[in-house]
């Protein structure tokens, strides 16, 4: 009842299809969650190894999966097998050619890839705050700031409401307000 109601009646509201409406929810929280840490981190002598550890693993597992997905094939058999799972649901213009698969590889590659240098570098800057508290802090703040430019810069927009999607797609849309 209440999607209804937004959907129909708040501007813009439907604009968006799926969970991207509610994405600015996990903004908000993410936001106070870094807040949180990084007042810990001012506040405190030390930076806790709780803080450590988990940046230090992180950086390790998303590199082990940026060189997994580059060098296995199983990024390729887990597309193609999403496919023939969802083979009445895929259209035509959406199979998985070998572009698509290769696209789709890199961009995998690429992203954790990033994750795993940005994680190093917050693994370095949190064991450098036990001795240079002050530099680190500056770092952190960079670092955030890059990260948001990064994201931001890189953004597309990916919802092209003039695009001419086939009549069946449209139907559908029009049929089911917010299904996808």
């Amino acid at each position: 009842p209440l999607f209804s109601f937004l959907y129909n009646h708040v501007p813009e509201f439907n604009k968006f299809r799926g969970f991207a409406k509610f994405i600015w929810l996990a903004a908000i929280f993410l936001s106070m969650l870094a807040a949180i840490g990084m007042d810990q981190l001012l506040k405190t002598k030390r930076t806790p190894l709780g803080f450590i550890i988990p940046c230090g693993l992180l950086t390790i597992t998303t590199a082990v999966a940026a060189f997994s997905v580059n060098h296995a094939n199983w990024w390729r058999q887990l597309l193609r097998r999403e496919q023939q799972t969802y083979s009445q649901e895929i259209p035509d213009y959406l199979s998985l050619d070998k572009t698509f698969l290769i696209q789709t590889n890199e961009l995998a590659t690429q992203t954790l890839v990033i994750t795993a240098i940005s994680a190093a570098i917050l693994t370095t800057l949190l064991v450098l705050s036990n001795r240079r508290r002050p530099t680190a802090c500056i770092g952190l703040v960079v670092l955030a700031s890059v990260e948001l430019w990064g994201f931001a810069s890189h953004s597309l927009i990916t919802f092209d409401p003039h695009f001419p999607y086939p009549p069946k797609i449209v139907k559908f849309l029009d049929d089911h307000p917010g299904a996808c």
